[in-house]
């Protein structure tokens, strides 16, 4: 305590200190992000030549009209572009958090999304556009796989979209505010809202015939916490 200047550099060290596996995965990070734009404009120049490609023809307005029917009427081919690119970059690592092996088979978005995808981009096409980052997918990768509870799940998932999305389409991400509530914010305000509700309306959130809506889901940061919140009075929703 006596030599100021070695217990600076001994609190320093302690305060940045990071184990190995969280400094690679930072890096990780860092590096995709610097990368992501080269490989987003291979994987749209892919989608680009597919023009002569029957199947992918077929398969990709099969997707456009499920998608105006289920999802937005006003949806654009543009906007399907977006899904495809934004799909092929990040499925394996929401599969590897949420390890959904089925989930693909049994959602008809996902499904459908996935046959428009695999009209194209297999084998050396898709080894081509992803191989220079699979370096990073494979450390953050391992990171996912290392998290049980769902809680960290969507802390990591948020910090892994939020910094690709960025990457990705930084004018787009911008405008559209992607920016992800912290879960402490998040908790706060599944809280006033229970209370505002039963101030004014003499409900809770865990009533029968309360119906509550999330019409910006993104990661389901706001749904996961609620059914948490819900269980906590003993009611299953």
């Amino acid at each position: 305590m006596s030599d100021g200047e070695g217990l600076d550099k001994l609190l320093n060290a302690f305060v940045r200190f990071e184990r190995e596996e969280v400094k690679k995965f930072h890096k990780a990070i860092e590096c995709f992000k610097e990368d992501i734009p080269k490989v987003t404009l291979a994987i749209h120049q892919v989608i680009e030549d597919q023009k002569n490609n029957l199947e992918f023809d077929e398969a990709l307005k099969g997707f456009y009209q499920l998608c105006q029917q289920a999802i937005n009427s006003s949806i654009t081919m543009e906007d399907l572009r977006e899904m495809l690119v934004q799909h092929i970059l990040t499925a394996d690592i929401f599969n590897t958090i949420f390890d959904e092996p089925h989930f693909h088979q049994e959602n008809n978005i996902a499904r459908e999304l996935n046959r428009v995808i695999e009209s194209f981009f297999v084998g050396s096409t898709r080894r081509s556009a992803l191989n220079s980052i699979k370096h990073y997918y494979d450390t953050i990768n391992v990171t996912a796989a290392a998290i049980a509870d769902h809680h960290e799940k969507q802390k990591f998932l948020k910090v892994v979209y939020e910094n690709f999305y960025k990457a990705y389409n930084p004018k787009a991400a911008d405008r559209l505010g992607i920016v992800y509530t912290p879960n402490e914010i998040v908790k706060f305000m599944i809280e006033s809202t229970d209370f505002l509700l039963h101030r004014h309306f003499g409900k809770a959130l865990a009533d029968k015939n309360v119906e509550i809506l999330d019409p910006a889901t993104g990661t389901g940061t706001f749904m996961c916490d609620i059914i948490d919140y819900l269980r906590s009075f003993g009611t299953k929703k």
